[in-house]
């Protein structure tokens, strides 16, 4: 006779001796195999065979919930599974209704019911483990969705910043960059790197800021020439929205020159010549293209008049002192100094108002009133850089473009500060653009 838990006598298995003897014959490894697969739900492996070594590490005893417990009795089986706190209770009946056994796990489960009862064990090393690992790798995805949120917890900026100037060493956007890169490094202690990348119209030092790694360390001081070449080039390697606006530094105005001893005097001498005499004068610029081209063709058209553009590769300025082209529009950092010496003739700028270091110089808007047609510079960051470098490095730009030494420079350079929000840099950029195309389509300006 064989007793349960609780005592209750039942009758011996018919052949239960016999089967206990067979197992206890086969050799230790089989033994250890057909417990383990029993308990991961196969069935018992064949006695023949070489013996296979057991493993150190056993999986945790199954329990109430997978293997029923199976009683001698109705009242024992109705008392509640104290291993499971009183949460469940077993019937011998509810074997018909589970899932088919087979024979060795019936009959394992038979010993295992007139054995004494051991507590359930705990959780493995490697079942801990595998949580750890879970729970890391989620962490990590989480992390890792969000970049922004990771960025914005460090202080920005920890390494140098690489700012692209698509023009060579010495020109205006390059004296201008490196002004504000001195300042920038001041600010935050952290070294601004110029790199030089002329050539392409801006296309190339473009490009390589719109194929950088969007974190805030690769930036772009772009001029006007970024709003017009997606107009005059049938492929550009780029798109506008591959940027991001970050702020605008400062606006450009042009200076309409000729030579010192030309008789045109004043741009209504100028517009006059050219409605008498139509297509027989000329323009100088610096490219098809270039913002010296098209903003002389702006005007042109809103005057109604036509003049003949002479594109040069190199300081178009010398044709104009040698008479051999009738005016240029120049840019004011290096119109200044060559009218102030008289080797130029200036007629009229650009800009909404008179330069500082040109007072007596009148603007278009005073004959044509409305017209403004200066170029700009400003940074513009990779598509994908996070909000928060954004606005960290707008902010900074705004303090030094609101210092009185900033200013200073600039103003003496015939430059007008800007500023402004990377919005109102995006509105402003959106507009230019507009401008620039209808321009480019009237004039069938092309480069390529």
């Amino acid at each position: 006779m064989l007793a349960c838990r609780f005592g209750h006598q039942r009758p011996e298995p018919v052949g239960l001796r016999e089967r206990r003897a067979s197992r206890l014959s086969r050799p230790m490894g089989t033994r250890f195999k057909a417990r383990r697969m029993w308990r991961r739900g196969g069935t018992a492996p064949a006695r023949t065979g070489w013996p296979v070594r057991a493993r150190t590490a056993t999986l945790p005893r199954p329990t109430s919930e997978c293997r029923p417990r199976l009683c001698c009795s109705p009242e024992c089986c109705r008392m509640p599974d104290r291993s499971l706190g009183g949460a469940r209770t077993h019937h011998a009946a509810d074997l018909s209704t589970r899932s088919p056994m087979t024979r060795h796990s019936k009959e394992n489960m038979m010993r295992q019911a007139a054995a004494p009862t051991m507590p359930h064990a705990p959780l493995s090393t490697m079942a801990h483990r595998r949580q750890f690992i879970v729970a890391t790798v989620m962490t990590c995805l989480t992390v890792a969705s969000c970049p922004q949120a990771a960025l914005a917890q460090s202080t920005y900026p920890s390494k140098p910043i690489r700012v692209v100037v698509p023009f060579g060493p010495g020109s205006s956007p390059d004296v201008v960059a490196r002004l504000w890169s001195e300042k920038i490094a001041k600010a935050t202690g952290q070294a601004v790197v110029i790199e030089n990348k002329p050539g392409g119209a801006t296309i190339i030092g473009s490009q390589a800021v719109a194929t950088a790694a969007p974190d805030g360390y690769t930036l772009l001081y772009a001029v006007n020439s970024f709003s017009i070449n997606p107009f005059i080039f049938k492929s550009v390697p780029y798109r506008s929205s591959d940027f991001v606006p970050v702020v605008r530094v400062l606006s450009v105005p042009y200076v309409i020159v000729v030579a010192p001893n030309s008789r045109i005097e004043t741009l209504g001498d100028l517009i006059a010549a050219a409605r008498k005499e139509p297509g027989k004068l000329n323009y100088a610029s610096y490219g098809v293209g270039n913002g010296t081209h098209v903003a002389m063709a702006w005007l042109l058209n809103a005057t109604g008049t036509s003049m003949t553009h002479v594109a040069y590769k190199d300081s178009p300025s010398v044709g104009v002192m040698s008479g051999d082209v009738t005016s240029l529009m120049e840019p004011s950092t290096t119109a200044i100094p060559m009218v102030q010496s008289k080797k130029l003739r200036a007629l009229a700028v650009t800009g909404p108002k008179r330069l500082d270091a040109l007072p007596q110089t009148p603007t278009v808007a005073e004959t044509l009133p409305g017209f403004q047609g200066d170029s700009w510079h400003g940074l513009l960051a990779p598509k994908g850089t996070p909000p928060e470098v954004v606005q960290r490095l707008a902010a900074l730009s705004a303090v030094i473009i609101a210092s009185d030494d900033f200013r200073r420079r600039l103003l003496e350079l015939g430059l007008v500060p800007a500023g402004g929000t990377p919005a109102e840099f995006g509105e402003f950029l959106a507009q230019d653009s507009r401008n620039w195309e209808k321009v480019v389509r009237d004039n069938r300006i092309t480069a390529d």
